[in-house]
């Protein structure tokens, strides 16, 4: 997507389609789980249209996702590829904490040695040792900023889903 003419692609469209890919993936799978397409249409209107509650409950991580993608092309706009994907490792460290705290897991000290050795990676991924040539567009702190908050809505989202599943 990094181009110094124009964009190839709006962000917010690429992550609008692909929602919508996973929307009509979805309303295929239940269609071929229900025996035809028209017993899967009535399955999903009135999975839509008679719980209300538990449409609500998964309201919650599908718009945490969605803001996950959007925040993910933040990050790749502004990071160089190797420490953009190297900084999205913290999504593991991240679930852990949000695990810990909303479900009180206990973590072994191998978990934690490991959680430590990730974090102090991801550190030097955002270490930059001399000057190097970079595109105008990289500013580190904004795409670093943007990928934590994927993170945390990815692990938000991921523990409230177990969470209702348990």
């Amino acid at each position: 997507a990094r181009s110094d003419q124009q964009e190839l692609y709006l962000p917010s469209v690429a992550v609008f389609l692909a929602e919508m890919v996973k929307c009509f993936l979805s309303c295929l799978l239940v269609a071929h789980a229900e025996g035809g397409l028209r017993q899967g249409v009535d399955a999903v209107v009135s999975s839509l249209t008679e719980s209300h509650w538990a449409l609500l409950r998964l309201t919650l991580p599908a718009v945490l996702y969605a803001l996950q993608n959007n925040f993910l092309f933040v990050a790749l706009h502004f990071l160089p590829a190797a420490v953009y994907a190297a900084s999205y490792q913290l999504k593991i460290l991240t679930t852990a904490l949000v695990s810990v705290i909303w479900l009180g897991r206990r973590l072994t000290l191998y978990q934690v040695v490991a959680l430590f050795i990730l974090t102090g990676g991801v550190a030097l991924a955002q270490y930059k040792d001399g000057p190097t040539k970079s595109a105008a567009n990289d500013q580190p702190l904004i795409g670093f900023l943007a990928v934590v908050a994927a993170c945390c809505t990815s692990a938000v989202a991921g523990v409230y889903m177990e969470k209702l599943l348990k």
